[in-house]
């Protein structure tokens, strides 16, 4: 995969800039598998892309933590 085909927005193609979820937000949203235990926390985002162009935004977690909380399911 090329350079520009990962920088490049899966909606209209422009260009993507690198970014991050604010240290003080990230502990008020995340994500939770419907796979999770009820009780379990949310993994929460650590990375996030932008498109400069429409404004499209893509947010990452690391996919360790979210497979350890699946795995420690009952």
């Amino acid at each position: 995969m090329s350079e520009n085909s990962v920088n490049a927005c899966p909606k209209c193609g422009g260009k993507m800039d690198d970014g991050r979820v604010p240290k003080g937000l990230n502990w008020f949203s995340g994500y939770k598998s419907t796979s999770q235990k009820h009780f379990s926390f949310e993994v929460n985002f650590e990375r996030a892309k932008a498109c400069l162009d429409c404004g499209y935004v893509e947010l990452y977690l690391d996919p360790k933590k979210l497979m350890s909380k699946l795995e420690s399911k009952e």
